[in-house]
């Protein structure tokens, strides 16, 4: 494959030309960092190379750029670079900022699973529906809900002598209340054990 053109393009990169055909477009220090320029006869397998290298240092830069704005998880970085860079390129960043510790499923649950335990008040399953949600593993999520979920009767009541415990004085009003409290993920059994003790009909349930 002989290299007829290295010409820059739009981003700041370099399309390397093989007549008309673009083969590759690379960064600058990829470029730099290898006997690489016009003229050159390489094969087409180094050519592959040299984009991947390119991919992964680009992808790395996206993803520091990422992490340094917010809380991210392993899959996130993933799903956020694939698009531009490649799933092996996003693979590559995602080991390199978990070895830097930039990255850290365990941290990103423990700081999500707090906001919704305690500003969004959603129990376990709730909470491990939503950290999955946004990537993190079934058993990190399972395992900080374990270690950080308040009781679970407490929590219902205090929902219960908010706003949620205005309800119950009738029929429809508890099953609208046991309703949400399901959504937010607190057992049925649960529920309804400590409505008993707010509603005015002991025997509703």
């Amino acid at each position: 494959m002989l290299i007829t053109a290295i010409k820059r393009v739009k981003g700041g990169l370099l399309a390397v030309m093989c007549g008309e055909e673009q083969v590759a477009l690379l960064d600058d220090k990829t470029i730099e960092e290898h006997d690489f320029g016009v003229g050159c006869d390489v094969p087409e397998s180094v050519v592959e190379e040299l984009q991947f290298e390119s991919d992964c240092r680009r992808a790395l830069t996206a993803g520091l750029y990422l992490v340094g704005r917010r809380e991210v998880c392993r899959d996130q970085v993933i799903k956020k670079l694939e698009p531009n860079y490649g799933i092996e390129a996003a693979q590559s960043a995602a080991d390199e900022l978990e070895k830097l510790g930039f990255v850290n499923d365990r941290r990103f649950a423990e700081m999500q699973a707090t906001v919704y335990f305690e500003d969004r008040h959603f129990y376990k399953r709730r909470v491990i529906f939503e950290l999955t949600r946004k990537g993190v593993p079934r058993d990190i999520a399972q395992e900080v809900c374990e270690e950080l979920a308040p009781d679970e009767e407490e929590a219902i009541k205090e929902l219960l002598e908010g706003r949620l415990g205005r309800d119950l004085d009738t029929d429809a009003g508890r099953r609208r209340t046991c309703a949400t409290l399901e959504r937010y993920g607190y057992s049925p059994y649960t529920i309804r054990s400590v409505i008993r003790h707010f509603g005015d009909d002991e025997n509703y349930f």
